[in-house]
């Protein structure tokens, strides 16, 4: 089948690929808390505040920003674990 109705004397590669398509991984769901009940509740925002601000403080000085950002944002998820209401999500 040399040329394949062209007129070339090239030969065409014909072949069969089989190939598995590696599945996609999900990002983990991101944990979502009422923030309306720290506006209606104010003794349950002084704690959460109380709590962000004693583990803000336990931050050294030194260590880099990332990692302060990192210490930062656990602090408020573990703060908003313990003293904040989670939210549940509506089916329509």
């Amino acid at each position: 089948m040399p040329g394949a109705d062209c007129g070339s004397d090239h030969n065409p590669v014909v072949c069969k690929v089989h190939a598995k398509l590696k599945a996609l991984k999900k990002p983990k769901h991101q944990m979502k808390y009422n923030l309306k009940a720290l506006n209606k509740d104010p003794d349950l925002r002084n704690k959460f505040t109380i709590e962000v601000k004693n583990k803000f403080e336990a931050l050294e000085a030194s260590t880099a920003e990332e990692r302060q950002w990192e210490i930062l944002k656990d602090s408020i998820e573990k703060a908003s674990g313990k003293k904040h209401p989670k939210t549940t999500k509506k089916r329509t």
